[in-house]
């Protein structure tokens, strides 16, 4: 049986403030299923963003991350979710 899956490097816009809680964010999106956190980059003018691989690009990963993001946001001390800028 062939696996049905569709991997593809997809970018995350991280709306975590601090640069510490990226990181914990990056790490911990490896430890969801089908996704691996490769990348942190990190802009003063722009979105930071987050380059993930996800082993199937048509699952509703973004649903995942935002939803681990929301709750790490709400874990950490003087940490908010800020508006995502392009």
């Amino acid at each position: 049986i062939k696996p049905n899956i569709a991997p593809q490097w997809q970018w995350y816009p991280v709306r975590l403030s601090q640069p510490a809680s990226r990181q914990l964010l990056a790490s911990l999106i490896s430890l969801l299923p089908g996704t691996c956190s490769a990348q942190v980059q990190h802009h003063r003018q722009r979105t930071n963003q987050l380059l993930l691989h996800v082993l199937d690009q048509h699952t509703d990963w973004r649903k995942s991350v935002a939803a681990l993001e929301q709750q790490l946001a709400g874990l950490l001390y003087l940490e908010h979710v800020a508006e995502v800028r392009s």
